[in-house]
């Protein structure tokens, strides 16, 4: 199954920080999609890359909590001294985009365990494996 476009209502009376939030959503989804051409395009399934820590015994979602504690790491040294940015390529804001979105690959993860992949069965959307 191919998605062209995903959408949603915005509100007319949507107010500025809530356009300011959406304009992340969007730079999200554009990261991601760098990304997962980046890291496991080569790979069917675009969290392959975080899996791989499977083959050393460490399940997918603590695997993704090792990577959040170094992105943690680098907020609080970015934080309380911003002369440690060292990395031109990865400013604070960058590095919250990126502990985010880890965010939401672990409940990607955690729901597709629970429920069938858009892939699998169309119909099935929303319905946990295993029932009609």
């Amino acid at each position: 199954m191919t998605a062209e476009r995903v959408c949603f209502d915005i509100p007319e009376d949507l107010r500025p920080q809530s356009y300011t939030y959406l304009l992340l959503l969007k730079e999200m989804w554009e990261m991601h999609l760098a990304k997962a051409a980046g890291y496991s395009g080569h790979l069917e399934d675009v969290w392959g890359n975080f899996r791989g820590t499977q083959e050393f015994g460490v399940d997918t979602v603590r695997g993704i909590m090792v990577r959040k504690n170094d992105k943690w790491s680098r907020i609080k040294s970015l934080v309380s001294n911003p002369a440690n940015s060292q990395l031109p390529d990865e400013p604070l804001e960058a590095t919250l985009l990126d502990d985010a979105a880890y965010d939401l690959i672990i409940i990607s993860i955690l729901r597709e365990e629970r429920m069938p992949l858009l892939n699998d069965d169309p119909t099935a959307i929303g319905k946990p494996r295993g029932h009609p």
